[in-house]
């Protein structure tokens, strides 16, 4: 009856589609239906299937209603959820509105193919869909083919026309299998069998060779979509054609699979797509990382570019937004190799994906088309580099505009930053035709010149002019003559402020308009909490822009409360002379919790960017907040340490000032000059600031490198013959000096020989080579060359060199420009070999020995040397400084204390050290070692070096004898005692201040001691601990054989410690000590108090007089006095114990006593008691009668007792007491 099916023809539009999909997205959950026991059992695994796929809904009841028809709009949202056909078509039937639940499903049934209007542009949704139609719409959908015969139907004869050919190929496929051998062609199709029908379609549409074939061209189509480039462009395409690549990979395999099951591939076929396959996937994971590598570079920080339009700012352009608090902090830029500091700045544009730094005009001043670097670091996701730009200024300064603040104060915006200088001349101003009358003030980045007139201008227009102010190229501001401005005829004074925050210690304001800031003074600033009744007044108030809007006002005496009160301010005029008589608003101060935070440290530069001779020896620290200059002063120098590349401390903290017109920043003055050239790591910690709370500092961390700003100098020129080479002349300068550029050291003309007595240049052919630290140059002129022509050159006829017009690396010029050197100067004009400078021959460690000569080495090795005669060296380093080549010695042992040793060099025969020029250096034999090393503390097991030996004196012992730059008059103890920082207290606290608490000298009986006497007695528990370290800030005590240095080494041996404790401080107050522990002696003997008893008395007594009698200090040693109040406590306690009962004295006559009220009234309600300790008091008592006195006859006797309560503090004893008294009837 039926042909062989010939698979589906629509595979690539329809199922693949449906495989790609599902291999990228998650199957929806499986909707809930509640009647599923009422499908037909044939119907039941179709039906289900259909519900675990999402594809079948209940109704509003859950109800799938499976033997009710299929209207046609059900039929094709069915069919379009099912194949998850595309449902952005649009197909207009006047019958379906767009918002009704079946709109997107039948827009997609027909554009699909699947389904078809009924004419006059209708769809019919709510009609019946029949079998026939079913059959049409399931051919239509999964693209069957095949042909069946329908005869053996009994009803075949009632097929529609339109209808036969689609049931020939439904039944050819085996969707339609008739009931009871009839086709029912014309009747409505059920819920159920539509989903028979739809289970039957798509698995007849599987043709596992069809589908090989589709999915392999799938494949193919999806792979020549991966991206060989990603863009911001493209990024969404590419990853679209990734996960398309993917999933196209993934349905091929699971194809060839299926095509390899059904035997229906040949082996040369399943080989050729498996290799397919793996190029795919190849290309698959090139796309894939292309993407991941796009979208790495969206959170990944990258410089796009570095650029300087002027030489005061450099632009740094990122490719994606940064941290403001990252991005404007200074010290994450390096101009050339040097750290920028707080003169200069970094501003964060709105869109943060750019950074504009600006040297201001006391930092850097690039130099005009020259090639600059710049390193960013410390920026999230960006790595550390260095940039290299080029800073090409061709651009004439311009007037951006001006900004009228007053009719006394205009702002005059210049399109970058121009010298202080010029912009600061008054001159080069012109208001209304006339120089202007009154002062110039630059802003800190340089754009901006603020014009503060004695006089106010008129309302209205009024006219300025700009000439002569200069950028840092030097070009000149041109034709900005007589601009107009507005002045407004503003009568009103400020209206109001407002708090921008507020501590305790300071509040920021704003008001609503510039105000002058000569009227906003400290004298008419106060805080009240009753309308002035009482004022709190201010300290200080400062503007902090260029704005005059905001100022910041400084209550250090009268602190703001941490509560709501009324900040006022009064006479506050506006920069038009208006004067507000008083302005008020609320205020809410805030406790100060931040710490204070190093924001930049660097050399000291001048106000106009430049190191001076000062800077080796100042530092310029920006801080987050204001911190006082008392913060680095000789009591607290360790807040502020430097240390070498060895890590040995050179220098501290001095003193301080504010830096002028630089917001938080201090220059520190260091107690040592820092050596020029040389790299050093600064610690600053302990720093507080000035607020409440006393907030301290993180210790941080910088590293520094000092600029060589000394002129370079030529130190030596040495000449000799070098044989066929020819000749040699050896140039040694004192700095390392320039390679390239103008000033190189590599260029012939800044060079001449004097040969007799005229001068030459050097010959045609000359070489120059530089040393590795570029502090020689090595000049090698050809054997064969002539000086002047004619006569050939020799070693011998040079008389004279001349150098000039040559820098080092940092750009100083040579001395005086030119230097001439004649064979007549030494010791410039050196020997032919390297000599060693015996006054510099110095031992710089108890293990390291400094040997110093004349001129710069090419290679040293260590046992070339002997100390005292027979001690090699471990090793030898060696460095070149000022010319001169330095070589330190590492010994095997120890040298003595006072370093007596001697240096000498081997055998002439067995050197191998070498100078520049290839000679060895020189035999030299029995060299005094100086003695450079500092005196140490002498320790052992049982002390620290620092001991007490009396109540009042400590002593330091070291390990070499001492001198001092003082003699032993009071005064000079008093500067000596300087020279030591100590503390006292276990939380060391307190410093004690020298010459006031304590003095210092060096021992007379032994030089190698220094005393320490207390001037001010220690309390008891200041000498809980006590600490001693130097002060370097103050070095006045030395080694005493650092007198006899030479080489420049003179008072060279300062003594240095870290913090020491005092080895047995408990001496420095023995007397105390020994009381205090009599009398703890006499507590502990004491009985425990649960045994104490009122006999003890005496002893307790006595222990607290004896506590009573000791000194404060005495006192503060007594560790258990809980214990002996504990016992007087107790004492008292038992004083107060009842030790006896007065019985009342009552008559006891026959018939005194009518009744028992009676005998009562006699007896009373209280008692006289006598306690342990003696006294008497009285107690309550409750009378209890032994026998009925009113029953009793006369002469019958009833014995009273009673029940004794005392009131506190008396109490019974353990075993209560009672009183009785015996009555006569």
């Amino acid at each position: 009856m039926a042909k062989t099916n010939k698979g589906r023809k629509l595979f690539a539009t329809t199922a693949t589609a449906a495989l790609v999909a599902s291999a990228i997205v998650p199957v929806a959950s499986a909707a809930q239906v509640n009647d599923l026991n009422t499908v037909s059992s044939y119907a039941q695994e179709a039906v289900q299937d259909l519900v675990d796929r999402g594809v079948i809904e209940g109704d509003a009841k859950g109800n799938f209603n499976p033997k009710n028809s299929v209207t046609r709009a059900e039929g094709a949202t069915i069919l379009v959820k099912a194949l998850d056909a595309d449902t952005t078509a649009t197909i207009n039937f006047t019958d379906v509105k767009a918002g009704a639940w079946y709109y997107d499903a039948i827009n997609a049934a027909v554009n699909n193919g699947y389904f078809q209007g009924q004419g006059a542009g209708k769809f019919n949704p709510s009609g019946n869909l029949t079998r026939s139609e079913a059959a049409i719409i399931f051919v239509n959908a999964f693209g069957l083919e095949g042909s069946a015969n329908l005869a053996d139907f009994s009803d075949a004869a009632s097929v529609k026309s339109w209808a036969k050919e689609a049931l020939e190929i439904a039944v050819a496929n085996g969707v339609i299998k008739g009931d009871n051998g009839k086709l029912n062609p014309n009747a409505n199709i059920t819920k159920q069998d539509f989903a028979v029908m739809f289970s039957r379609a798509e698995e007849a549409s599987v043709n596992p060779a069809a589908d090989l074939k589709a999915a392999v061209e799938n494949l193919k189509e999806t792979v020549g979509k991966l991206a060989d480039k990603v863009t911001a462009e493209n990024a969404t395409a590419a990853k679209t054609a990734v996960a398309d690549t993917k999933a196209a990979i993934e349905v091929t395999e699971k194809a060839l699979e299926a095509a390899k099951e059904a035997k229906v591939v040949t082996d040369e076929e399943v080989k050729a797509i498996e290799e397919g396959i793996a190029a795919a996937k190849t290309k698959l994971e090139a796309a894939e990382k292309l993407v991941a590598a796009y979208e790495e570079s969206l959170t990944t920080v990258k410089v796009e570019s570095v650029s300087a339009t002027n030489l005061k700012e450099v632009v740094v352009q990122f490719n994606t937004t940064v941290s403001a608090e990252e991005a404007e902090k200074i010290t994450n830029y390096k101009l050339d190799g040097a750290t920028l500091n707080a003169v200069s700045s970094a501003t964060l544009s709105e869109d943060k994906k750019s950074v504009v730094i600006n040297f201001s005009s006391d930092g850097p001043t690039l130099t005009n088309q020259k090639v600059h670097k710049l390193t960013v670091s410390g920026i999230t996701k960006l790595a550390s580099a260095e940039y290299t730009f080029t800073a090409l200024d061709v651009t004439v300064p311009e007037v951006k505009s001006v900004e009228v603040l007053g009719n006394k104060v205009i702002n005059v915006h210049f399109s970058e930053p121009v010298k202080k200088d010029s912009a600061q001349t008054r001159i080069n101003y012109k208001v209304n035709g006339f120089v202007v009358n009154g002062e110039v003030e630059l802003s800190e980045d340089g754009k901006t010149a603020t014009i503060t007139l004695y006089s106010r201008l008129k309302a209205g227009v009024n006219k300025v002019s700009v000439a002569g102010v200069q950028d840092y190229a030097n070009m000149t501001i041109i034709n900005y003559l007589d601009k107009e401005f507005t002045v407004a005829d503003d009568t009103a004074a400020p209206a109001s402020f407002s708090i921008v925050s507020a501590t305790l210690d300071a509040a920021i304001v704003k008001f609503d308009e510039a105000v002058d800031a000569e009227t906003v003074k400290a004298s008419n600033i106060y805080w009240t909490d009753n309308d002035g009744v009482v004022k709190h007044g201010a300290n200080s108030a400062v503007a902090t822009d260029s704005t005059f809007t905001t100022y910041k006002i400084i209550f250090a005496d009268n602190k703001l409360p941490a509560r709501e009160t009324t900040l006022v301010i009064e006479k506050a005029s506006d920069l038009f002379g208006n004067v507000a008589s008083k302005l008020s608003t609320k205020v809410t101060a805030t406790v100060d919790v931040t710490r204070p935070e190093v924001s930049s440290l660097g050399i000291y530069t001048d106000e106009y960017g430049n190191f001076t001779a000062a800077s080796s020896s100042q530092l310029d620290i920006k801080f987050n907040k204001a911190i006082s200059t008392s913060q680095f002063t000789g009591v607290n120098s360790e807040n502020l340490v430097v240390k070498n590349a060895k890590g040995e401390v050179v220098a501290v903290a001095s003193s301080a000032v504010a830096k002028a017109k630089h917001t938080n920043t201090l220059t520190v003055t260091l107690s040592n000059a820092l050596e020029e050239g040389k790299t050093y790591s600064v610690e600053v910690k302990n720093v507080v600031d000035g607020t409440a709370l006393n907030n301290k500092m993180i210790p941080q961390t910088f590293t520094i490198a000092v600029p060589e700003i000394t002129a370079p100098t030529v130190t030596n020129v040495a000449v000799v013959d070098a044989g066929a080479e020819g000749t040699k002349v050896q140039v040694v300068f004192s700095n390392s000096m320039a390679l390239d550029g103008e000033y190189s050291v590599l260029k012939s003309d800044r060079y001449m020989i004097k040969v007799g007595t005229s001068w030459y240049l050097l010959p045609a052919g000359t070489t120059f080579q530089p040393t590795y630290d570029s502090k020689a140059v090595i000049i090698t002129i050809p054997k064969d060359a002539k000086y002047d022509g004619t006569n050939v050159l020799t070693a011998g006829a040079i008389t004279g060199f001349k150098t000039t017009l040559v820098a080092d690396k940092n750009g100083n010029k040579l001395a005086g420009l030119t230097k001439e050197i004649l064979d007549t100067d030494t010791p410039l004009w050196g020997n032919t070999t390297a000599q060693i400078i015996p006054a510099k021959t110095i031992a710089t460690a108890k293990n390291k020995v400094k040997v110093v000569l004349d001129r710069p080495l090419q290679v040293v090795y260590a046992s070339d040397f002997l100390v005292n005669g027979t001690i090699v060296p471990t090793s030898a380093s060696y460095e070149t400084v000022d010319g001169q080549g330095v070589v330190t010695l590492t010994l095997p042992t120890n040298l003595s204390a006072n370093v007596t040793a001697t240096v000498s060099t081997v055998a002439q025969a067995n050197v191998r050290s070498l100078d520049l020029l290839g000679n060895k250096i020189p035999t030299v034999s029995g060299l005094t070692v100086q003695d450079g090393v500092a005196p140490s503390l002498v320790a052992s097991t049982t002390n620290t070096g620092i001991n007490a030996i009396d109540s009042d004196t400590i002593e330091l012992h070291f390990d070499e004898n001492l001198s001092s730059t003082f003699d032993a008059a009071p005064a000079n103890k008093a500067a000596l005692a300087g020279m030591f920082t100590i503390k006292v207290g276990l939380n060391q606290s307190k410093t004690l201040i020298a010459g006031t608490d304590y003095v210092a000298d060096i021992k007379d009986t032994d030089t190698s001691v220094v005393e320490i006497d207390f001037l001010t007695p220690l309390t008891a528990t200041e000498k809980q601990k006590i600490t001693v370290s130097s002060n370097d800030a103050a070095m006045y005590i030395f080694d005493f054989n650092a007198f006899n240095l030479t080489g420049g080494y003179t008072y060279a041996n300062k003594v240095k410690f870290g913090t020491t404790a005092v080895g047995n401080a408990g001496i420095l107050d023995v007397a105390a000590a020994a009381a205090a522990a009599a009398v703890q002696g006499q507590i502990a003997s004491l009985p425990v108090v649960g045994t104490l008893t009122y006999a003890d008395k005496t002893a307790v007594d006595t222990a607290r007089a004896a506590y009573d009698a000791l000194s404060a200090d005495a006192k503060a040693l007594v560790t258990n006095v809980a214990t002996l109040t504990a016992a007087e406590t107790e004492i008292t306690r038992l004083g107060n114990v009842i030790t006896s009962v007065a019985a009342p004295s009552i008559t006891t006559t026959t018939g005194t006593h009518a009744d028992n009220a009676a005998v009562l009234a006699a007896l009373g309600t209280t008692v006289t008691v006598t306690k342990e300790d003696g006294t008497i008091a009285t107690a309550s008592v409750a009378w209890t009668a032994s026998a009925d006195y009113d029953a009793a006859t006369a002469g019958d006797t009833v014995i009273y007792t009673g029940v004794v309560t005392p009131t506190a503090p008396t109490t019974q004893p353990t075993v209560p007491v009672s009183v009785t008294v015996t009555v006569t009837k």
